[in-house]
């Protein structure tokens, strides 16, 4: 029977994964990112503003991700809404289930945490670039703990990995990066404190500057850093939610389990102590101070977890013990599916445009002149061919 538990826990786990990803197309920001991944590939790098009246004859400010626009809109112009939902749906499942190699004895019973974490995260699991910040993200904290774990043999695939790894997150997603630097400077300390010889240190530092020099080794340039810095700066995102931090109350709601599960972990593990404490309160820091970081402390203490119970036998499940498991994970992943779904219609396979029927309605009426909308109604309208107000 243990057996078969081995078998049947991580099949359902990744049939209820499956079930999460599955939902309509229709983040705000997918439209635009369409639109522009169209433009780059049929005009080349866009120069000024294309799409707001507001902006006409300016410089465009947005190529920071033109790499995600561009797989974007070559999946949806050849495959449509299914092929984004599938290419969506594979994202996730290796950015929460590489966690998995880490522990391979144990990857049955840490699927339950996989789900767990792909759970808690589904609200931001949208079709937009950040996607694959994530899955970014995700491998590079693979790759450092691989690293602490592995032989000494393992470690130049590594470093050699991780800048290149950097690269393509940097033009996928501009300067999102900066946040796995901090990972791998975190584990820079770790192997230093640890008693790594000379030869090790200079192969880390190394790495750590060919992944610095990653940032800008795009198309934009230093300008990729530039963007990040200026928006960091700008009033706007003061109006942007997922930028703003929520109550203590609320970040505990959508992420609290995670700190009880990490910080357990790494008391019964103890191991790359430094390196775990430097990321998961770093990243979880970083989490408080803004919604859409809430994924990556997900992402990272997964990881701690993982990395901290290997080789302990704090999982001897009986098998009621894991039916009851499966069965927690099953209405947690409807009701978290559910209640996220509802918000916007997004049941089933296909895409959620609530502004086909405007945009018809202005084309059949031939109706011209600039017109005012609010943020949530550009993306779809510039898809459309309109010009926009913002």
């Amino acid at each position: 029977m243990k057996q078969v538990m081995r078998f049947v826990f991580p099949a359902v786990s990744f049939c209820l994964l499956l079930y999460l990803c599955f939902y309509k197309v229709g983040n705000t920001d997918f439209w635009w990112h369409i639109k522009a991944g169209q433009l780059l590939r049929e005009s080349g790098w866009i120069v000024t503003d294309p799409f707001a009246y507001t902006r006409i004859g300016e410089a465009y400010i947005a190529n920071h991700e033109w790499l995600a626009q561009v797989v974007l809109s070559f999946v949806y112009d050849r495959t449509g809404s299914t092929g984004i939902i599938l290419l969506r749906t594979m994202i996730i499942a290796l950015t929460f289930g590489i966690m998995l190699m880490l522990d391979k004895q144990k990857a049955w019973i840490n699927t339950g945490l996989v789900l767990l974490a792909a759970i808690l995260a589904r609200p931001a699991l949208t079709d937009r670039p950040q996607l694959f910040t994530f899955l970014m993200f995700s491998l590079v904290v693979y790759l450092c703990l691989a690293y602490v774990e592995g032989k000494k043999s393992d470690q130049k695939k590594y470093t050699i990995a991780l800048p290149i790894l950097f690269v393509l997150w940097s033009n996928l997603h501009g300067a999102a990066g900066i946040t796995g630097l901090a990972v791998l400077g975190a584990l820079g300390i770790q192997r230093m404190l640890g008693g790594a010889d000379r030869k090790e240190i200079r192969a880390l530092l190394l790495t750590g500057v060919l992944s610095c020099f990653a940032l800008i080794a795009t198309p934009t340039g230093l300008d990729n850093l530039g963007y990040a810095m200026t928006l960091m700066g700008d009033r706007t995102t003061k109006l942007i939610a997922e930028w703003q931090s929520v109550s203590l109350g609320v970040y505990l709601k959508h992420v609290g389990i995670f700190w009880i599960i990490a910080l357990l972990a790494l008391w019964k593990g103890k191991r790359s102590l430094v390196f775990s404490v430097l990321v998961l309160f770093g990243i979880g820091y970083l989490s408080k101070s803004a919604v859409r970081h809430e994924v990556l402390f997900l992402i990272a203490a997964l990881g701690i977890t993982i990395h901290q119970l290997k080789g302990t036998h704090i999982f001897v499940l009986q098998r009621v013990t894991t039916v009851a498991l499966l069965l927690l994970l099953s209405v947690a992943t409807y009701v978290q599916a559910t209640r996220v779904n509802m918000r916007d219609d997004l049941f089933g396979i296909g895409a959620f445009t609530p502004l086909a029927g405007a945009s018809e309605f202005i084309h059949a009426e031939g109706i011209t002149g600039n017109m005012f909308n609010n943020y949530n109604a550009g993306g779809e309208l510039l898809f459309r061919g309109h010009k926009v107000f913002l």
